[in-house]
Order: C-alpha cells, then sequence, then structure tokens
C-alpha cells in the first residue's frame, strides 16, 4: 500500500511512476539511493604514459606530466533515455514485434548530457618511488576528468624504462661487463666504475688474485632499492671479459712465457665421461646372434634387470621400430646424442672441454669468439 500510494502522490505520469515503484522491487537504477540522491559516477580513466631511465628508478624523482582532460558547465539526465543509458528498438517481422535494446546515440550510454563540455591541459607531477619497475602503473586519483555530478577522474600512468648501456637490471640486483687485458687479470688492476647513484665506485683486487676469465665479482648493497623496503637494496655484479692478446703476437715471446708459466699452479681439469639412460640416443654394435642390427640406431626407454631397453629405428620396409634388450655390461650399446642438453654435454661440447683443460692451464681462452 505505501508504494502505491508513493505512485499516485507524484506529479509525473502514473505510467512512468510505476516503473520507478518496479525498478525499486527488482534492483533498478533508482533502488539503491540514499536519502532520495543516487551516487555520483566516476569518469573513464585518463591512460598515459612516461618513459624513465634506470637512474630515475634508483633514485626515485617526480616528473612533470602534461594531461588533457574534460570539463562542463552543467550535466542533466539524458532526455532520449531518461537516464538509462539505452532505448528500446522495436523490429516487425510479419506478425512479431520483436523489442531489442541499443545503447543511447545521445549520451552514448553514459545516461547524462554534459553541456558547455570543453578540453583543457594542465601539468600533474608523478611521484616515483625508489626502485620502481618496468611496466609499473602509477593511479594519480582525482586528477583526471573534472565534470559536474561526478566523481573526479584518476590519471593511469604506465612506467616505460629505456635500456641503460652500461648496467642491467635483474630484480633488485645491477649486472654489468667491465673488460680488461690479460695483464690486468694477471697483475691486478683497479676498476673504477661510475655509479647510478652519481658515486665513482673504486674496486681494487685481491694481494695476488688472478682474474678469470668470465668470473663475477659481487658488491653488497650497490644495486637497486626495493621498492617498498625500507633501504633494502641488491648486489651489483661485475662480469670480468677479459681480452686476449692478437693472434700471433705473443711469437717472439713464447720462450719467456713457457719458463714463466711452469712455475705457476694451474687447477685440474678432471675427463668426462658419458653416461647411459633413458632417453639417449644410441647405436647397436657387436651383436653376433643378429649381425643385421649392427648399425642401428635407437633410443633407451628403459631399465630393467639390468639390461637396457631399446626401442630401435625402423628397418628397411617396417612399418613400427623393433623394441629390443640389451645387456648393460656388455659393450654394445654406442653413444650417439645425449637426451636433453641440459647439464649434459654433446660431443662438440666434449671437445671443447678438452680445450678448456688446456686453456686453464695458460689462462687462455678456447678462442677470441667465445665469451
Amino acid at each position: 500500500y505505501p508504494l502505491c500510494a508513493l505512485a499516485v502522490s507524484d506529479e509525473r505520469p502514473v505510467s512512468t511512476q510505476s516503473t520507478w515503484v518496479f525498478d525499486l522491487l527488482r534492483g533498478g537504477p533508482r533502488a539503491g539511493r540514499k536519502g532520495g540522491r543516487q551516487s555520483r559516477p566516476k569518469p573513464q580513466n585518463i591512460t598515459e604514459n612516461i618513459t624513465i631511465t634506470l637512474e630515475d628508478s634508483y633514485q626515485g624523482t617526480s616528473i612533470p606530466l602534461s594531461i588533457k582532460y574534460k570539463t562542463a558547465k552543467s550535466c542533466t539526465m539524458c532526455e532520449m533515455c531518461g537516464g538509462q543509458g539505452f532505448v528500446l528498438a522495436t523490429m516487425r517481422a510479419g506478425h512479431m514485434v520483436m523489442q531489442s535494446q541499443q545503447q543511447c546515440k545521445n549520451c552514448m550510454g553514459r545516461k547524462r548530457v554534459m553541456k558547455g563540455e570543453k578540453i583543457l591541459t594542465k601539468t600533474v607531477p608523478v611521484d616515483l618511488p625508489k626502485g620502481v619497475l618496468n611496466n609499473d602503473v602509477i593511479v594519480l586519483e582525482g586528477q583526471g576528468h573534472n565534470l559536474p555530478e561526478h566523481q573526479p577522474g584518476d590519471v593511469v600512468v604506465k612506467v616505460h624504462m629505456t635500456k641503460h648501456p652500461v648496467f642491467e637490471r635483474i630484480g633488485a640486483d645491477l649486472a654489468m661487463e667491465h673488460h680488461i687485458t690479460l695483464l690486468e687479470a694477471l697483475l691486478g688492476s683497479e676498476i673504477r666504475i661510475k655509479h647510478l647513484s652519481g658515486t665513482t665506485l673504486v674496486v681494487k683486487p685481491e694481494p695476488g688474485e688472478v682474474v678469470v676469465p668470465c668470473s663475477i665479482k659481487s658488491i653488497a648493497d650497490w644495486g637497486m632499492p626495493q621498492k617498498g623496503g625500507h633501504g633494502v637494496k641488491g648486489n651489483l655484479n661485475i662480469k670480468f671479459i677479459v681480452q686476449f692478446p692478437t693472434n700471433k703476437s705473443l711469437a717472439s715471446h713464447r720462450e719467456g712465457l713457457e719458463k714463466l708459466l711452469s712455475k705457476v699452479d694451474f687447477p685440474s681439469c678432471e675427463p668426462y665421461t658419458w653416461s647411459l639412460g633413458p632417453g639417449v640416443t644410441v647405436q647397436l654394435q657387436n651383436i653376433e646372434q643378429h649381425p643385421r642390427l649392427n648399425g642401428v640406431k635407437g633410443m633407451i626407454v628403459a631399465e630393467l634387470d639390468g639390461r637396457w631397453v631399446v626401442k630401435l629405428d625402423k628397418i628397411g620396409s617396417e612399418s613400427v621400430g623393433k623394441t629390443v634388450s640389451i645387456p648393460m655390461s656388455g659393450s654394445n650399446l654406442k653413444f650417439i646424442s645425449p637426451a636433453s642438453t641440459k647439464g649434459i654435454r654433446t660431443p662438440e661440447q666434449q671437445k671443447r672441454k678438452s680445450t678448456d683443460c688446456v686453456a686453464a692451464r695458460l689462462r687462455l681462452p678456447r678462442h677470441t669468439g667465445d665469451r
């Protein structure tokens, strides 16, 4: 009864007011009003992009950003859709009548129409915290569109970081490469690094320290500050690239080098032996009972009772390769290739390992191309 009395007491047509009554019952656009007022909508966010350097991320800074925002003199309910944001379109097909909802063309679904709308430009500061990451998003609340009967809009800023010519960011750590000569690697030499903080770091080797090619020296607390980490910083990792003499430039000093390096201690290099296992590609050999299988390749699929189960490749016109069992203790399997290159060396890598042993004895690389 109170709802009916409310509908009749309004000066608007009963049909219009009755729609409001049913909206109240089914949770329509006017259902959640407080004190007869509907909550103010929020305009669409303004999306912007800024580009910063690694120094900006390390130090933290404020960058001015120019944005364009909308404002208007007044805001009224759309008369075409009655503040619904959509209109009903009627279609007739013979004796059938169909209705569908379509976005209101007058307000474009916004339910309100702005009068005196215009676009203005202003500059807002974007405060970057220390340690801000690439593709981080910073929200400037209340700095967006300023429209009547709307909440202040927001500005969403996406951060893009340029590539640094010296440092690379890896999590909270900084990584860099530093080139030194073979003489500096053997005898030691201090290096100077201009840090992101503006400080020049002086790195001195330990007495008698020999810098191994591609070795890494870690300096604590000189990495990137962690965002929200209250002053906690990562490490600075320096990878040393040793530059060796050019080809044939040591020919006239060979005897002197041999005499000098013969008195130096070098690390030992143990030879690497291949191991068989599931997934390894092998070749059959020394099969006396079935000589036809000699030279056939296959893959070890399992280990069973001290024997390798090998699935052979197709032989001749066979549609499916056979599966054979080979004793593990014999010499009937020849290693061809590992199941995965992760943690297992290929024959080419095994050859390079032997070269590495010789290089380690002379403190020389395999060749100048391997760094």
